[in-house]
């Protein structure tokens, strides 16, 4: 699904062991929800990983 962003909420609503892929419109929207997914470990207390494709500008994420 694309979308302009990766918000808190997205991040909120993966589940454990899930991923969710999200096509975004540019690398730097890539690396703005990478960052995002890194800063919202602290607040809700888990570890995400995150697989960034600048071809197609889609950026996985993988709570653990």
């Amino acid at each position: 699904m694309k979308q302009d962003k990766v918000t808190r909420e997205d991040l909120r609503a993966i589940g454990s062991g899930q991923t969710r892929t999200f096509e975004l419109p540019s690398a730097a929207a890539c690396d703005s929800g990478k960052s995002m997914a890194y800063q919202m470990q602290n607040i809700l207390g888990c570890k995400f990983t995150c697989e960034t494709n600048y071809t197609d500008n889609t950026l996985s994420i993988t709570r653990l």
